[in-house]
């Protein structure tokens, strides 16, 4: 079976789950998950100087990456696509603290939402490729959305990322569900993923590089982490308990594994900046 056939039949598996579960995570996933909102600032950062004044951002979640580039652009539209109603509600509240910038926010999957072609003068797509069954088609329906010139941004889990977390937790005697593991993998995007996509979209691409970081974390820190963001895809393919039961094997293996500065672990990402010729 194939990567991409594999990715497909695990969205079916999760099927609506993810919606839902991000709608629980959404008032502790800031904190749980504000190593991502660094590595969105650090994509931003990354993007060429450029008139940008309407933005579209795909899984844009409370804002990690959309609120950095208003700053940086002093950019007044904002289109945000998350299928998670409570999140964008949370992002909704930061645009209004903000002020000045008109939205447009929508609790909807990629590819069921009806873009305006050429409109955009940058897409921003943060910690979302890895949800999408269709990332090659994903990526060409944001660079439909794209004006002539404008520039986009990704960011996404690269090769090998939670690598030690994962290995604790295929080393469960008895085996840990598949469901509990087999994520990780089918998460990850590289460089000649994101270079295939872009190519194959029609983008040019500025830049595509790999962060590799190594984090030293409390086994608590570690556990929320994996409870608000790492544990969606069981929540839908195991009953409760079920996780409950698996979470509690998986903290036991962390704690063996964690030493006087915490718990470490690889945390990858893949970043790409591009444009659309024009």
């Amino acid at each position: 079976m194939t990567q991409d056939r594999l990715i497909e039949e695990r969205q079916t598996k999760i099927g609506t789950g993810i919606a839902d579960n991000y709608d629980r995570s959404a008032t502790d996933y800031e904190q749980a998950a504000r190593h991502n909102a660094t590595g969105a600032r650090r994509l931003v950062a990354s993007l060429p100087d450029a008139d940008v004044d309407r933005i579209l951002d795909i899984g844009c979640g409370t804002g990690f990456a959309t609120l950095p580039a208003i700053r940086r652009y002093g950019a007044s539209s904002v289109t945000g696509v998350d299928v998670s109603a409570a999140m964008l509600d949370r992002f909704k509240g930061q645009l209004d603290a903000l002020g000045g910038v008109d939205y447009d926010l929508r609790a909807a999957a990629e590819d069921q939402t009806d873009l305006p072609a050429a409109s955009f003068d940058l897409v921003l797509s943060s910690m979302t490729m890895h949800w999408l069954p269709d990332r090659g088609a994903a990526v060409a329906r944001m660079a439909a959305a794209l004006r002539p010139g404008g520039l986009i941004g990704i960011l996404a889990p690269g090769v090998g990322h939670d690598r030690e977390y994962v290995e604790i937790v295929k080393a469960l005697d008895p085996p840990a569900p598949e469901p509990c593991w087999d994520g990780w993998g089918l998460a990850e995007v590289s460089t000649d993923d994101l270079a295939e996509y872009f190519a194959g979209a029609g983008l040019e691409v500025d830049d595509i590089w790999v962060e590799v970081r190594v984090r030293r974390v409390p086994l608590d820190v570690l556990m929320a982490r994996m409870r608000t963001v790492g544990a969606h895809t069981w929540n839908s393919r195991l009953p409760a308990d079920e996780v409950e039961r698996q979470l509690a094997r998986i903290e036991e293996a962390a704690r063996a594994r964690s030493g006087p500065r915490g718990f470490e672990y690889t945390f990858t990402k893949t970043f790409a900046v591009g444009r659309k010729p024009g």
